[in-house]
């Protein structure tokens, strides 16, 4: 999700409450990327002029750098590049030469239709995998399930019922769908969620972490997808929110891979990774990020409209930096092992320390 499964996470058997990480880290990972999505929806609704200041804030402040923490889980160290080193060296000009091919076979409105497609399903499948992180036992029942994804349907179905022939300003396709389809999604994504919420009242065997976890992705797609009238207006919010919970979750999990100090087998890594240096952590991604994205504007003045895509090639680039982001995430993050799910938990159940 950029999780994952892109399953981010997972979690060792327990019969104890945890945390995935703390008290405090668990309520900010849950409720900060919650706030700012449901923010960023608020205000570009009542201002609508704001859209294009707050795109570009939070493009420079979280989605470039969501997209350059993702390269710490890859080359950052020699044990990680030689086991990704296919995704590093071999997969981005794939991902360039399949994109380009896309837009010139069936023009650029196919490249934005997949990307608007898969990033939805991105979204999802990042938020599901936190949720799952944030539950400690394997397995979740089918009432969980719903939860997770009828929320995410009745929202994808609204947004492609509504028509709109732009997204981002590129044009955009959108398949018909039954004219009862989005009613009765609607129907079942309440009823699923009323008898969830029912469940959950009577239940102690659901730590607050994943019932907020669970609770935040399904209000998140409800009120972006379905409550915010314009398709980029509620782009932004959960691209907002998808941003913040995943810069959250690979520090945390970067974090606790190196809670024991800093290693020499990886050492600029491990040094960002202390919680003293969580300032430059966060300078060191931005960084990198802004220069990702960087070489592409600048190359994008040199580059032509063309006539074969119908659109400058520096939008088949970013584009390609975004597919070939997705199919990283979708890697990386899947469990190798439980001892490598558990490596993300914290198992005091009193423990309220620190970030």
């Amino acid at each position: 999700m950029s999780a994952t499964g892109e399953h981010i996470g997972g979690s060792p058997l327990s019969s104890t409450r945890l945390y995935l990480r703390s008290a405090r880290f668990d309520a900010l990972l849950v409720l900060l990327p919650l706030s700012l999505g449901l923010g960023a929806c608020g205000l570009v609704s009542l201002r609508p002029d704001c859209f294009e200041a707050l795109l570009y804030l939070n493009l420079y402040a979280l989605g470039y750098q969501h997209v350059a923490v993702t390269f710490s889980r890859l080359c950052f160290d020699r044990q990680s590049f030689r086991r990704h080193w296919p995704l590093v060296v071999l997969l981005p000009p794939l991902v360039i030469v399949a994109t380009y091919a896309l837009a010139r076979v069936t023009g650029v409105a196919a490249v934005t239709s997949v990307y608007f497609f898969w990033q939805w399903w991105h979204y999802a499948r990042q938020s599901a995998g936190v949720t799952k992180a944030c539950r400690p036992h394997h397995g979740g029942s089918s009432l969980e399930v719903a939860v997770l994804s009828l929320p995410v349907l009745w929202a994808l179905c609204h947004r492609v019922n509504q028509a709109e022939p732009r997204f981002l300003s590129l044009e955009l396709w959108l398949p018909p769908l039954p004219g009862m389809l989005e009613p009765l999604l609607a129907a079942a994504c309440v009823l699923v969620c009323v008898r969830w919420l029912d469940v959950t009242r009577s239940s102690l065997g659901s730590p607050r972490t994943h019932r907020r976890a669970l609770a935040s992705q399904a209000l998140m797609f409800v009120c972006a997808g379905v409550c915010v009238e314009r398709l980029d207006h509620g782009w932004l919010g959960l691209n907002v929110w998808h941003n913040t919970q995943y810069l959250l979750f690979v520090w945390h999990a970067n974090q606790r891979r190196f809670a024991e100090g800093e290693s020499p087998e990886a050492p600029l890594l491990s040094g960002l990774c202390q919680r003293r240096a969580i300032h430059a952590y966060v300078l060191v991604f931005l960084a990198l990020g802004s220069a990702i994205y960087g070489v592409v504007a600048l190359l994008a003045p040199m580059l032509p409209t063309s006539s074969a895509t119908g659109a400058g090639l520096a939008l088949i680039g970013y584009q390609a930096i975004n597919f070939h982001h997705y199919l990283v995430d979708a890697t990386i993050w899947r469990s190798r092992s439980s001892q490598a799910s558990s490596a993300l938990w914290t198992c005091d159940a009193h423990d309220v320390s620190a970030l």
